[in-house]
């Protein structure tokens, strides 16, 4: 084939990848939601259609804890009938999203079964930090967003029915990220009772959510925000009822002032007034006042007259992801809010980096051996950052620890499942003589316990290499001869006590990877 065929084929390709459709389902807590969009050119995507119906998912499960066979037909039957519609519109790609309500759901794993029977359908669930990190990426690609706030320190809100997010951005970094189970509806099923028990239901809402915030907001309180901007549907809702009109996909802005006066409106009124007054649909009015609230104590908090508002959905900002093909920008937020999570378990990240450093060394002069991706790359460089996280509670024994806080804490763009890999390697690397089994039934595959091993072998490793903790190796060099890893060092410092640790940690790198590491200083 000559040069031109070869030609012909690539503007092919492009010319495919540009009319790509795709097909994004989002099952939340009241409503199924189907976007369809296609990919334009300039790196752009148009919508071709969105569509909604309601089903009270969430009623199920946040009041009796599991979905009922009546939810879950009603469910099955939706995703039939958005089959269809992908199918008239030729969708190329399709995605279906779940979050708090089936995620939480005692029968999630039934529910998940019967629906791909039923449908043929695979169901990613879905944290509620890692829908609003969908946002965060599509909104900071907007050019409004980096007009007016690329150099200042944004809070980023995002209130759903199953959770309340958090997200801090520093110029153009990610500093914090948190999430609290304070979401609209689910606050509804849980105070149900209290209710009917008192007429300041308000009042008593607005107390168990001040209480549910304190600790957060004390963290918060730590950085200087110079302004907050609210994603989410029930967002998008109060500036609908405040101002009669749907929010612009470019920032708007809610006062204080209109905010306080829209909440004296309401909190008072029954779901069965909101209805009537506000022309809303039940599910819709009965998150209302709750999210109100959670909209007034976020101001409140960050001492603010106004906020803004940007009215996008998920299920865009998942089809934008996807179409213009820019995940690898996401590495920099992900390694951001590592760093900052170190520092609030007083680490040392110059140590880190450090250790970083070299594990990115040994990762891409072993690619032959080891066959991980860019995904476990970043998954190895958010291990360095966090390798010594338990140490603040016990010194001699971190390893546990480390694995409690990894996997509770939020690091936005990583599954729970990625964080666990990253927390058993961490666990596993702080452990004297490992065992290649020795690791959480949580990573349920032999894929998973495979990158495992290798991360924290190669942790091991990197550790040894600046043992002192002082820099005493500012650079290595690898090559491999035979079965050999030569690490050359460049230094001119004694380095005895890296020399000793780096030879006893050879030991399970060589059992994992088949090379013997030697280490030569030059």
């Amino acid at each position: 084939m000559d040069n031109n065929d070869n030609s012909h084929l690539c503007l092919k390709e492009e010319s495919k990848l540009e009319k790509k459709i795709i097909g994004i389902i989002d099952i939340g807590a009241n409503f199924v939601k189907a976007h369809i969009a296609q990919r334009k050119e300039d790196r752009l995507f148009e919508t071709i259609e969105d569509i909604k119906k309601p089903l009270s998912i969430g009623k199920d499960t946040f009041s009796i804890g599991r979905i009922s066979n009546t939810i879950l037909l009603q469910l099955t039957k939706i995703l039939k009938e958005l089959k269809e519609v992908f199918k008239t519109y030729e969708v190329q790609e399709t995605l279906v999203f779940a979050s708090t309500a089936i995620r939480e759901a005692k029968n999630c794993d039934l529910v998940i079964e019967r629906i791909k029977i039923a449908t043929d359908l695979d169901i990613k669930l879905i944290e509620t930090i890692e829908e609003s990190f969908y946002k965060y990426q599509y909104m900071k690609r907007h050019d409004c967003y980096l007009r007016l706030f690329g150099n200042k320190s944004v809070l980023i809100f995002d209130i759903g029915s199953g959770g309340l997010s958090l997200m801090i951005v520093d110029g153009d970094r990610l500093k914090y990220a948190s999430n609290l189970e304070i979401g609209s509806l689910k606050l509804r099923a849980l105070l149900s009772n209290l209710e009917r028990e008192t007429l300041d239901f308000a009042d008593i809402l607005d107390e168990f959510i001040e209480s549910k915030m304190h600790t957060i907001s004390q963290e918060i309180k730590n950085y200087k925000i110079d302004f907050a901007i609210g994603l989410g549907g029930e967002s998008k809702v109060i500036y609908n009822l405040i101002f009669k009109e749907e929010p612009p996909r470019d920032i708007s802005n809610i006062s204080k002032e209109k905010l306080l006066k829209f909440y004296s409106e309401i909190k008072d009124k029954t779901t069965i007034n909101l209805v009537e007054d506000y022309n809303l649909i039940p599910p819709v009015a009965n998150v209302l006042l709750p999210s109100t609230i959670i909209f007034k104590k976020i101001i409140d908090i960050l001492e603010l007259e106004e906020v803004g508002i940007m009215g996008f959905s998920f299920r865009s900002a998942v089809a934008n992801s996807i179409l213009i093909d820019e995940e690898d920008l996401y590495e920099d937020d992900i390694l951001s809010v590592s760093e900052s999570i170190a520092k609030k378990y007083s680490r040392d990240v110059n140590i880190s980096k450090r250790m970083l450093r070299f594990a990115v060394s040994i990762f891409e002069h072993t690619k032959d051996y080891h066959a991980m991706g860019e995904k476990e790359k970043l998954l190895l460089k958010v291990a360095c950052i966090l390798h010594d996280v338990g140490k603040v509670i016990d010194v001699n024994d971190p390893g546990e620890h480390s694995y409690s806080i990894i996997n509770s804490v939020k690091i936005p763009g990583l599954s729970c499942e990625e964080r666990d890999i990253i927390a058993n390697s961490v666990k596993i690397y702080q452990k004297k003589d490992p065992d290649e089994k020795d690791c959480s039934f949580n990573c349920k595959t032999i894929k998973d316990r495979l990158t495992i091993t290798k991360i924290a072998a190669i942790l091991k490793l990197s550790n040894a290499l600046d043992s002192s903790q002082k820099g005493k190796i500012h650079d290595i060099k690898l090559d491999i001869e035979d079965h050999y890893l030569i690490f050359r060092a460049m230094t001119r410092e004694d380095i005895l006590l890296e020399k000793w640790h780096f030879n006893n940690e050879a030991i399970f790198f060589r059992r994992i990877f088949g090379l013997i590491p030697i280490l030569k200083v030059v």
